[in-house]
């Protein structure tokens, strides 16, 4: 079966690859549609990297999931769950 996500991981990992200005998320929006964001209608937590194939990056995943959890987005961490588990990604057991 084909990968569909994305498991490399880099020195300075998602930080490098993340969308942070809202230009680069508008673009990622454009590109890959809201399937790159967990909260898409407010352009919040990308799971996608802003260069590259429209495929999910583990690391955006879990880095979403640890942000939701921060600012107690309950529905969000959970979301991010589920999408990491179905990805089969490395921190998701």
């Amino acid at each position: 079966m084909k990968a569909t996500h994305k498991t490399a991981r880099t020195p300075k990992g998602w930080r490098k690859r993340a969308p942070k200005t809202p230009n680069e998320r508008r673009a990622l929006l454009a590109r890959c549609g809201a399937k790159a964001f967990l909260d898409a209608k407010n352009l919040k937590f990308p799971v996608m990297a802003k260069i590259g194939p429209c495929v999910l990056d583990c690391e955006g995943v879990r880095a979403a999931k640890s942000r939701a959890r921060q600012y107690h987005h309950a529905k969000v961490a959970s979301k991010a769950t589920r999408m990491g588990k179905r990805a089969a990604c490395h921190w998701a057991a």
